[in-house]
This record gives C-alpha cells, sequence and structure tokens, in this order.
C-alpha cells in the first residue's frame, strides 16, 4: 500500500457522493443533455467497455475496519498499514488488495450520512478479533454493476458515472453502497486499476 492511499480514499469519497446523490435518476431526468452526453462521452473514452450488470462480489476471511470520519487527524495510509500488521500477529498471511466499502445513508437527525469500511482478506479465519476490527467468515454480494477502471486515480469517479448513465438507461435502481477493488497500482505514471461493484436494490 502506498503512501498515495489516503488521497485515493479521499477521493472515492466525494466520487462516491457525486455517483449516488448528484447523478442520481432524478439528476438525470433534469439534467441538462449536453451534460449527459458529456458524461457518456467521458466514460467512453476513458473505459470503452460498457459496465457488466450482473457481477457476484465474493470475499472471504475478511478483516473489516470502520473508518473514523470526524477524526481529523486520521492518517488513512497508517490505518491500513496496522490492519497489516495486526493480521501478521495473529498468525494469518493477507490475501489480495485493499478493498473499501462505502454505503450513503439516511441518520436519525434526518441527514445525509456516510460510512467506509477499509477490508482486507486473509489467507485464514481469525477468531477472538478485538477492537476497532471485526472478521466475516465469507462477504457475498448479487447482482451488482460492475465496472473495471483503468487510468489516473483521481480520475476513478468516471467508473461511477459509467455505471450509473448504464443504470440510467436500463432503468435500473442501485443501493447505496458500493465496493471497490483496488487491484493495482504505477506510482510512477500515477495509474491505477481497480474494479467497482454497485449492487442494484431488490437483488
Amino acid at each position: 500500500i502506498s503512501g498515495v492511499i489516503s488521497e485515493k480514499l479521499f477521493c472515492s469519497i466525494d466520487m462516491y457522493l457525486l455517483s449516488h446523490y448528484v447523478i442520481s435518476f432524478h439528476a438525470m431526468r433534469c439534467m441538462d443533455m449536453d451534460i449527459y452526453h458529456l458524461y457518456l462521452c467521458l466514460s467512453y473514452h476513458t473505459m470503452k467497455k460498457k459496465p457488466e450488470t450482473s457481477k457476484i462480489l465474493k470475499l472471504q476471511n475478511v478483516l473489516k475496519s470502520k473508518i473514523d470520519l470526524e477524526n481529523q487527524d486520521m492518517d488513512l495510509a497508517v490505518l491500513v498499514e496496522k490492519m497489516q500488521s495486526y493480521i501478521k500477529v495473529k498468525g494469518a498471511v493477507q490475501i489480495g488488495p485493499l478493498i473499501q466499502q462505502t454505503r450513503t445513508f439516511v441518520n436519525e437527525e434526518e441527514e445525509l450520512d456516510m460510512e467506509i469500511i477499509l477490508m482486507l482478506q486473509c489467507n485464514h479465519f481469525i477468531n477472538s478479533v478485538e477492537k476497532p476490527y471485526s472478521m466475516e467468515s465469507v462477504l457475498r454480494v448479487t447482482d451488482c454493476m460492475y465496472c473495471r477502471y483503468m487510468g489516473p486515480e483521481e480520475q476513478l469517479k468516471i467508473a461511477y458515472d459509467k455505471i450509473n448513465v448504464e443504470a440510467f438507461e436500463n432503468d435500473i435502481e442501485l443501493e447505496g453502497e458500493s465496493y471497490t477493488v483496488f487491484v493495482d497500482e504505477n506510482e510512477e505514471e500515477g495509474t491505477i486499476v481497480a474494479d467497482v461493484f454497485v449492487p442494484k436494490k431488490n437483488s
């Protein structure tokens, strides 16, 4: 995990809010068609392959850590490093890349709120996990819109935009959450490979 992981995750926070609230179904219907076509063009030039509409995300032996978004001194890179160290201390081995779950919801004050959970897979289940961590043996998310993004990390939002455009055109309603798998990173070129999964409603 590189030192730019904090920028990557904060970028993901912004793009997720834009994707699910600014570029919502209602916004698409009210949007000027020139802007709508601009989103189509941006998506086409960045990722020419259309999003897939029915993918399954399956993770095993998942260590989870919920991010405290109110902590201004939070260093996301340090949080990930602590998760990796915790896995080693428990005698396990990390399997695969970092996964980020982002969920938006209306809180008790009827305000838009969000939570972000970092996830790492292990080679076996870790028993007696202490806070702030939790462990899940199998995480299976079915019937997802899926898109693979390859390009500058600051433009990762386009993957979410592309999924929203595809969902809008096919009258697909999406859940208020997403899963981003950070598959690879080229620090020299400033590019990443990321798989984005967005569950459909009533799956």
